[in-house]
């Protein structure tokens, strides 16, 4: 009997460690589906956001995405339902939100800069 419940943890660890890759390959390695290639951005945004970091937000085409979301809602081929469109649009929320905020910091590091010309040591 021992051995049956000393083996479980073992198998939900392994399941634990597949799901992990998986998780890895999906991120690192984008799917050849066109629609996943092209959102791939806002997806990521969307479910691992703590992970974006400053230098993929400023990668990011923001126009470029929008027109894409643009035509795959308006074709009538793709019958967008909410389970797809609601993590789109949330990235593309999160992903906007990111870009702004890093311009406000940045532009708040700016005008500070101006106002102190010289560094009080």
């Amino acid at each position: 009997m021992m051995q049956g419940v000393v083996g479980a943890p073992k198998d939900e660890e392994d399941l634990h460690a597949e799901i992990q890759a998986q998780k890895r390959e999906i991120i690192n390695e984008p799917s050849k589906n066109p629609f996943v290639a092209r959102f791939t951005h806002l997806w990521f945004a969307c479910y691992f956001e703590r992970r974006l970091t400053r230098h993929k937000v400023e990668q990011t085409d923001l126009q470029a995405i929008v027109k894409d979301l643009i035509k795959f809602f308006a074709d009538d081929e793709s019958k967008v339902d909410f389970r797809r469109a609601v993590p789109l649009l949330q990235g593309l929320h999160v992903l906007f939100s990111r870009k702004m905020g890093f311009l406000v910091r940045d532009s708040e590091h700016v005008l500070k800069s101006m106002s102190d010309p010289i560094p009080v040591v």
